[in-house]
């Protein structure tokens, strides 16, 4: 009977050593996300109308259907959107600009898209072939509740067929 006793005590221990050497050990991890809108959004500027542009739901995206560019004239819009900082305690930095796409191709003699805040700062420049030439990277610190506007300038080349359309999407980083 004592070597039965023994087995079981050793059975025992065994089963003990396999049951401690099957614990599992788990990480958990949450995470909670808080949604935030840029405190820099674009807005409604005097000729954003005239241009057929809209604004998108939170005022990150602006779209213009009709921007006039002309034939051998250079042709300014001075006001084709706005940029609003939303914050009326803090100032906030646009640090860059970036072209996303742009279909324009030889027929364009220049493109030229600016930040206006007294000053025009050049964000964004195409070259008569279309590409792109300037993208602005740097700060520029906008004020507490300051609204700046966003000129479009630029013009076809002599000969360029009437009813041509292009695009050029960019972001403005902050």
């Amino acid at each position: 009977m004592n070597r039965t006793l023994t087995r079981l005590a050793l059975l025992s221990v065994l089963m003990v050593s396999f049951a401690s050497a099957a614990i599992i050990y788990t990480l958990t991890a949450t995470l909670t996300t808080v949604v935030t809108v840029p405190n820099i959004i674009f807005t409604t500027g005097a000729d954003t109308g005239s241009i057929g542009g809209t604004i998108g739901t939170n005022g990150t995206t602006f779209t213009a259907t009709n921007v006039p560019l002309q034939v051998g004239a250079n042709v300014t819009i001075e006001e084709a959107v706005n940029l609003t900082n939303t914050d009326g305690g803090s100032s906030h930095d646009i640090i860059g600009a970036e072209v996303a796409s742009e279909d324009f191709g030889a027929e364009l003699n220049m493109l030229s898209i600016y930040v206006y805040n007294g000053t025009r700062y050049l964000l964004i420049s195409l070259d008569g072939s279309g590409a792109v030439v300037y993208e602005f990277s740097g700060t520029l610190s906008m004020p507490a509740s300051a609204e700046w506007s966003i000129i479009v300038e630029g013009c076809y080349d002599d000969g360029t067929v009437s009813g041509t359309t292009n695009t050029i999407t960019f972001n403005i980083w902050q």
